[in-house]
């Protein structure tokens, strides 16, 4: 059976406090703070897009894994929510290759964007941990998926953000029964960043406020706008900043 299938002792009782914000609308917060952050990644050359657009993208990855942490439990097929992440990824990743061989740019600059590689991952340790519970029983089942983990562990460090995000997304979703506590280890996550490398990427931390307003309720429409949006709005900025590059260099 694919439906949620979770350990009883990761679950908690729910946090009570008056939240509004539905999954779509942290969906598009989370797509304007990403397209925010890619504006300064893309044109970053120019010096002139200010740095607070990359402080507040940092918050956008976050947002988009915590709805992957509710959307993966409440989705009635799971195995075709792992296929749709799977071909998203390998669109993009074909896309971008073809991009960068057609238009490269002059600073070598390269295409590296493919948030579904991390996303494919992050469902795929989720699935195969809940059928470990599920199976615990089973020698079979526990040998099959035990294996699978195996075998993805490696390929967390080739993901974008690399295994950081993926520990981060299945961490979110165990600890989705209890609001509190699963903003605590974000918290957790975010000071763990911050001690790891002297960047702003601890400022991932402010994501938790829009998490812990998050009401329960997936909001209407939009189902598939991430799934086109990201990879066109990527195709439009290198094209943009290439070609603004040749320009400004002449």
């Amino acid at each position: 059976m694919d439906g949620p299938g979770v350990a009883p002792f990761i679950y908690f009782k729910p946090m009570t406090l008056e939240k509004n914000l539905t999954a779509t609308d942290l969906k598009l917060i989370a797509l304007f703070l990403m397209v925010l952050d890619h504006i300064r990644l893309f044109f970053s050359y120019a010096g002139l897009v200010p740095d607070w657009f990359m402080w507040l993208g940092r918050s956008s990855l976050p947002l988009f894994m915590f709805c992957l942490a509710e959307g993966f439990h409440h989705t009635r097929d799971r195995k075709r929510y792992l296929l749709r992440l799977f071909v998203a990824f390998l669109v993009m990743e074909i896309s971008r290759l073809l991009l960068m061989s057609a238009l490269p740019r002059p600073d070598g600059f390269a295409i590296a964007n493919n948030i579904f590689g991390t996303m494919f991952l992050t469902a795929s340790a989720i699935y195969c941990l809940d059928k470990l519970w599920l199976h615990r029983n089973d020698i079979g089942h526990l040998v099959l998926y035990s294996l699978s983990l195996f075998i993805l562990a490696p390929l967390t460090f080739f993901a974008e953000g690399g295994w950081f995000w993926v520990a981060m997304g299945v961490v979110l979703y165990y600890t989705r029964g209890n609001r509190l506590a699963q903003a605590i280890d974000y918290v957790a996550f975010s000071l763990l960043v911050w001690g790891m490398a002297d960047s702003c990427q601890w400022m991932m931390i402010f994501a938790v406020f829009p998490m812990l307003l998050y009401g329960g309720k997936k909001g209407g429409g939009y189902k598939y706008l991430f799934y086109v949006f990201y990879p066109v709005h990527i195709w439009a900025l290198y094209v943009l900043s290439a070609v603004f590059y040749e320009r400004s260099a002449s």
